[in-house]
């Protein structure tokens, strides 16, 4: 896991170098964005506030390393990602209006990630578990399916039980002779076929 965050962190960094205040858009009443026709930057956003358009940042950006991961985890989850890909393909730079496909070599950036950050990182993830899994079922093979998940106190509990259970009495207890009545009983329970036992 340290590993995967490791990587995600060097994506994050370089994710902010590329798009750090970049998602920043001039949008009007209806949250739609302007084309650059009508509003090219900032300055020009903020000298028609009066008609309504707002400079506004995406909730997910690369303003800094936090935001980028989670950026990059829904890039990776592939929930939402779409979004974020197409926001960082428009992209013209700081203070400036995207425009639709101004940046196509941005999405290397998102292939990279795909590949290394998620499906290298999640091979890696498998390989430790079905790793710890093998070491298990050989551990499994040797002790038994049972020990394998059982604390140290609840091994030699355990041990103790199968000890207990191997034991046999050493001798038979007579019926005993004294008590006629109880004699009677014990050979009315016994039955014909065990009294002469």
């Amino acid at each position: 896991m340290f590993v995967c965050l490791v990587f995600w962190l060097i994506f994050g960094i370089v994710g902010v170098q590329i798009f750090g205040g970049t998602f920043f858009q001039c949008v009007d009443q209806n949250n739609d964005r302007l084309p650059i026709s009508i509003v090219n930057n900032r300055s020009e956003c903020n000298a028609y506030q009066d008609l309504g358009y707002q400079w506004v940042n995406p909730k997910i950006n690369f303003d800094n390393v936090l935001a980028a991961y989670m950026a990059l985890l829904q890039v990776a989850t592939f929930e939402g990602w779409l979004e974020i890909m197409a926001n960082a393909a428009d992209t013209r730079g700081i203070d400036l209006q995207p425009e639709m496909g101004a940046n196509p070599y941005s999405l290397f950036y998102f292939v990279a990630f795909i590949v290394i950050g998620t499906f290298f990182t999640l091979n890696l993830f498998i390989g430790i578990i079905i790793d710890n899994f093998n070491t298990m079922h050989k551990r499994s093979r040797k002790e038994g399916a049972l020990v394998t998940v059982l604390t140290e106190d609840q091994r030699r509990f355990y041990g103790t039980l199968k000890r207990l259970f191997k034991t046999k009495p050493f001798k038979k207890i007579p019926t005993p002779k004294v008590l006629t009545l109880i004699e009677l009983v014990c050979q009315a329970v016994k039955g014909p076929s065990l009294r002469k036992s």
